[in-house]
């Protein structure tokens, strides 16, 4: 309420002090709605300049209590950008009408019990304006509500992986599940911690559940993707872009930088890198699509290597010293949960997310789920089919619940391990999968991709357009640095079997 200017707004319309049960919560939630009321906002950090004029308006003990409420709602909701009003407002609905029914009854119930008929109907009908404000029936044609509607699009879109891979695939919404689909082995879990990763430093509280993981192990992929460091010191390879044409030789352009060409080296055959070689890449036309037309740029993706010397290895120090950085620059936005493997259900990820709301006052935007397809069925006699059926439509019912973002990821069927790209016909088990999905994205990589550090991403479906863009996004990677996305550029080439 302190913090939400968008909740204040929609909570006005329903609030009545008799909901709340606790005195100093109520004077606190009078100031909220009367600064609202003058100012159209919400207190925020003026709610401590408020405590200290007010503070008299508390009985004798509530001050105390008052003021260490104030001081855990300031510590959850510190430097938030993104706050899930929808969520929480959501949860105060439902409160406000368990309240106002619990209050009826009781009135109703001393009004028959003095043979005050006509005002227990009263109340009775009074009751009846009050459900209809808190309702959960909505008519599209309010204009608050399309007000409301508007005013929360961007707050709805959570974050977007950077580069062109993030153009291909767009961004990340709340009340969206979204899945990652690869071969064993292909890289899942990184792209989900890089998920993970990417949402927290967009200041978005991030949740990552591992249900393979212990939590030194979960603990290690975290630190290793936050320092980027090796564990030995040495020359380490990194892929960049460079431009086929420049590799070729076939470049006519004057800016191409005067080197040899790759294919001098061996027999016209792209020879393994050397630090020695005379060659360097070009990116030019990559780098300046403006001076050429739509659809003339002569830029043609491909991949070339740099190497780098590193001294500073991966180990305690180097890990505290990066977390200084990242916590002072995006917050403490990180939580993970690591469960035994094929132990947990979601009414157990349910039931620890309440604890940690209750514990912290951390509500998720996002969740991270490593990975759905070994969660535990909510009915253990379910066959198998039907039991991920039943998980993948109970994570869709999370995301829209907690009106945040739930990605995880699923293992391809084995035919996947050797096509060259996937397709919807590539989900394991029950391709059911897909319907209850707002994203899925394929991860294709041949063998020899996965020894050059490239991997190519496919849009497999998407909900939310009219038709699947069918090109893919060649992604660069230095896992060894903890590092799947180094950079992407979009390709063309059709892939089709």
């Amino acid at each position: 309420m302190i913090t939400s200017a968008s909740y204040l707004r929609r909570i006005t319309k329903i609030y009545n002090p008799d909901y709340f049960q606790i005195d100093y919560a109520k004077i606190i939630a009078k100031w909220c709605i009367e600064y609202h009321g003058i100012y159209k906002s919400s207190p925020g950090t003026h709610i401590e300049d408020i405590f200290n004029s007010r503070k008299r308006e508390f009985q004798d003990g509530q001050e105390r209590l008052a003021g260490e409420f104030l001081q855990q709602i300031s510590r959850a909701h510190e430097e938030r950008e993104n706050f899930n009003s929808e969520y929480l407002y959501e949860k105060t609905r439902k409160y406000f009408y368990k309240r106002a029914l619990l209050i009826m009854t009781e009135r109703v119930e001393a009004f028959a019990q003095a043979d005050r008929v006509s005002d227990a109907q009263g109340i009775i009908k009074n009751f009846k304006s009050i459900a209809s404000d808190v309702s959960p029936w909505i008519n599209p044609l309010d204009d608050q509500f399309i007000s409301e509607v508007f005013a929360n699009m961007d707050h709805n879109r959570l974050f977007q992986l950077p580069g062109k891979l993030g153009e291909l695939i767009g961004a990340f919404e709340r009340g969206w599940l979204v899945g990652w689909l690869g071969p064993m082995k292909r890289g899942k879990t990184f792209w989900l911690f890089e998920c993970a990763m990417r949402a927290a430093m967009q200041k978005l509280n991030t949740v990552i559940v591992s249900l393979e993981m212990n939590a030194p192990t979960n603990a290690m992929r975290i630190y290793h993707r936050m320092t980027a460091l090796p564990d030995n010191p040495g020359e380490y390879l990194f892929p960049v872009f460079d431009c086929g044409n420049n590799q070729d030789g076939s470049c006519s352009m004057k800016e191409r930088l005067k080197f040899n060409d790759l294919t001098l080296f061996v027999d016209e055959v792209k020879p393994e890198f050397s630090k020695s070689m005379d060659y360097r890449v070009c990116t030019y036309c990559r780098d300046n699509p403006a001076l050429f037309k739509k659809g003339e740029n002569p830029y043609l993706a491909v991949h070339w290597y740099i190497s780098s010397e590193y001294k500073r290895v991966f180990g305690i120090e180097a890990v505290i010293k990066s977390k200084k950085k990242f916590v002072a620059q995006f917050g403490s936005r990180l939580r993970f949960r690591p469960y035994p493997a094929f132990s947990a259900s979601l009414d157990d990820l349910e039931k620890d997310l309440e604890t940690l709301e209750f514990t912290e006052g951390f509500i998720p935007d996002v969740i991270v789920i490593d990975y759905a397809d070994i969660l535990m069925p909510p009915d253990k006699r379910l066959i198998e089919r039907s039991a991920l059926d039943s998980i993948w439509k109970g994570l869709k019912g999370m995301a829209e619940k907690r009106n945040c973002l739930v990605i995880t990821a699923s293992q391809s069927n084995r035919g996947a391990i050797k096509k060259e790209s996937m397709d919807q016909t590539d989900i394991a088990e029950d391709i059911r999968k897909i319907a209850h999905v707002d994203a899925m994205f394929g991860l294709n990589q041949k063998r020899s991709e996965r020894s050059d550090m490239v991997i190519r991403i496919n849009t497999l479906a998407h909900r939310h357009r009219a038709s699947v863009d069918y090109r893919q996004a060649l992604v660069l990677n230095q896992l060894d640095l903890g590092l799947p996305c180094i950079d992407s550029e979009i390709i063309t080439k059709n892939f089709d079997d």
